[in-house]
C-alpha cells in the first residue's frame, strides 16, 4: 500500500503491516483454526474444512444426499427469468440505453437432492448450518 508524506513532495512511503500480519497469524495458530487470510482470500486446510462441515451438518456434505441437477437448473432458470423481467421493466421506465443486465446467481443458492437415508426430497443452501439434520448427518469423506 502506498501513502504520501506530504502534498507538495508526493514521495511515496511504504506502509508496513508485518506486525499486524504476524500478530494475526499467531492468534490464529494459537486457536488451532489454521486459517490464513492473505489479500482477502480465506484458505483452510482440509482437516479444518471437514471439521467445520461436521459442525454445520449440511446436506451438501452428507453421504446420503444425491443431487438433483435438473431441479436446480429449473430453479436457476426461473430466477434468471425473474431478474431479467424486472431489469427489462426498469430499463423501459428509465429509458436508459446504457443499462446492461447482470444475473445475480447468489439469489439462486438453493440446491436440491434426494436423501437416501430417509428416502425423501431435500433442499438446502450450501455452507450453512442446518439444525434439523444434526442427528442424521454423516460426512461423505468419513
Amino acid at each position: 500500500m502506498l501513502a504520501f508524506r506530504s502534498r507538495t513532495t508526493l514521495q511515496p512511503k511504504r506502509l508496513l503491516y508485518k506486525d499486524t500480519f504476524r500478530s494475526l497469524r499467531n492468534r490464529i495458530d494459537s486457536e488451532r483454526l489454521f486459517v490464513i487470510r492473505i489479500f482477502g482470500i480465506l484458505t483452510m486446510d482440509l482437516e479444518s474444512r471437514i471439521e467445520l462441515q461436521k459442525i454445520d451438518c449440511n446436506c451438501n456434505d452428507c453421504k446420503f444426499m444425491i443431487r438433483d441437477f435438473e431441479k436446480y437448473k429449473k430453479s436457476r432458470d426461473w430466477h434468471y427469468k425473474l431478474q431479467l423481467d424486472y431489469f427489462t421493466l426498469i430499463k423501459e421506465k428509465t429509458e436508459d440505453t446504457k443499462m446492461r443486465f447482470e444475473f445475480d446467481s447468489s439469489v439462486a443458492s438453493i440446491n436440491y437432492g434426494h436423501c437416501e437415508k430417509f428416502n425423501k426430497p431435500v433442499s438446502f443452501i450450501p455452507n450453512t448450518c442446518q439444525l434439523e439434520t444434526q442427528q442424521c448427518f454423516e460426512h461423505r469423506r468419513k
